[in-house]
């Protein structure tokens, strides 16, 4: 929230400063005025913000595959997922949060009911944290192409080869320590919030780097769009299992995904 909390303090000390140089202050009846001005401060704060983000996105390119994550691009995205979430109603408590390793690169993998999901993991979880997600993210706009930047890992479903690049560029980042990922195995949204069969194809990159493996139940996401404006939305995001490599190690990417399956299907009963 380091965005939110700078543009609080630009804001009441534009406000503060337009009240009492310009005299204003010396009129009567007008207590009134600095709070007008620090929310018309605040609100040109958040559009020059959305500008920055407009004109920005002009100078990326969706051609050029990022070697490594972005830092800048990655915060950018992080602090537009913490502020956009309260913005659209919905309070995130992260259960188990604790659980997931603070100095080792992880796969993060989850239930997929919402396009909410990965931007509450992003929100939540402090260290950088890259997902997997279909291509078509890619131009959504002005976002995209920041994702795209950041590094986050566009997944064509449509092309195998594509796709094992994808799987491949994920294992490169964890296993070069730049960033954890995060991956929703079902490989497409659940309309009714039944978990549905898995994609082996994700876990590979936990057989291959051997790194820690988070398994995640969110819910509620698929709610904010229903409630917003009116009503807030409670998101729950709980870790169940971190499996570390000795926990899988010898087993296929076949045998792990049946695993992970079974121990989010289980949160269901």
């Amino acid at each position: 929230m380091q965005l939110f909390i700078s543009f609080v303090l630009l804001s009441l000390l534009g406000s503060g400063c337009t009240y009492f140089f310009s005299g204003l202050y010396l009129l009567p009846f007008s207590w009134w005025m600095p709070f007008v001005f620090a929310l018309g401060f605040f609100v040109a704060c958040y559009v020059l913000w959305l500008l920055f983000f407009f004109v920005g996105s002009w100078f990326i390119s969706l051609r050029k595959t990022p070697k490594k994550p972005d830092c800048f691009a990655y915060w950018a995205i992080k602090e537009t997922c913490q502020n956009l979430l309260p913005f659209m109603g919905a309070k995130v408590t992260f259960v188990g949060l604790e659980k997931i390793p603070a100095e080792e690169k992880f796969l993060l993998i989850c239930n997929h009911i919402s396009g909410f999901d990965h931007l509450c993991l992003v929100a939540k979880i402090p260290s950088l944290i890259l997902s997997i997600s279909k291509k078509e993210n890619e131009h959504i706009f002005i976002a995209g192409k920041w994702m795209h930047k950041a590094g986050f890992l566009p997944l064509d479903r449509k092309n195998a080869f594509a796709g094992l690049a994808t799987i491949q560029q994920a294992i490169g980042f964890i296993s070069r320590g730049e960033a954890s990922v995060a991956v929703s195995p079902e490989g497409t949204r659940s309309k009714n919030g039944t978990l549905l069969p898995f994609h082996e194809g994700s876990f590979k990159i936990a057989t291959r780097t051997g790194c820690p493996l988070v398994v995640v139940r969110v819910e509620g996401t698929s709610l904010i769009k229903k409630n917003f404006p009116f009503r807030r939305t409670k998101v729950t995001l709980t870790v169940l299992a971190v499996l570390r490599k000795e926990d899988y190690e010898g087993i296929t990417a076949v045998a792990l995904s049946d695993r992970c399956h079974e121990i989010l299907g289980s949160s269901y009963l």
